[in-house]
């Protein structure tokens, strides 16, 4: 699995925040203060502002991808990664397939491995984790049907 990959499932960052919303709040926004539905979205921040609280709020609030600044496609990934390995996947390794530095790398995985251990962030990550997997294998699938398909024509 390669980053570039990711990236083709998600594109943006707002697709992997549509992807994190839809997981979370099934479409409804909910404030992580308050516990209020009722919000308004704030177009230019991309972010949601509870008319209860009266506080802004994104859909990372509470995770493991709350206040970073790496790209949400470099946590999924890493997510994928991590998850998806049955031993544990070097810190140099990590580094090299998200092109991070190896003390980010050691940052991310050291947050993953915390967030395992609360029920609802694993769920989280086990579910970022299995959609990244099957559309990867999915586009792979497309990519060898394709190309058997054009190597058969000719």
């Amino acid at each position: 699995m390669h980053l570039t990959e990711v990236y083709q499932i998600y594109p943006t960052e707002r697709e992997c925040i549509i992807f994190l919303e839809k997981m979370r709040w099934d479409g409804l926004p909910r404030c992580p203060y308050c516990k209020s539905h009722r919000s308004t979205f704030l177009t230019k921040e991309g972010r949601h502002h509870c008319n209860g609280c009266n506080v802004s709020y994104s859909v990372t609030v509470g995770t493991v991808f709350h206040r970073t600044h790496l790209p949400l496609q470099k946590w999924f990934l890493a997510a994928s990664l991590i998850i998806g390995n049955e031993q544990d996947i070097p810190i140099r390794q990590l580094a090299c397939d998200l092109q991070v530095a190896k003390n980010t790398a050691s940052y991310i995985f050291a947050r993953i491995s915390r967030a395992l251990y609360r029920s609802d962030q694993r769920q989280l990550l086990q579910d970022i984790s299995c959609r990244t997997s099957d559309l990867i294998v999915l586009a792979i699938e497309q990519r060898t049907e394709t190309t058997t398909w054009q190597t058969w024509q000719r």
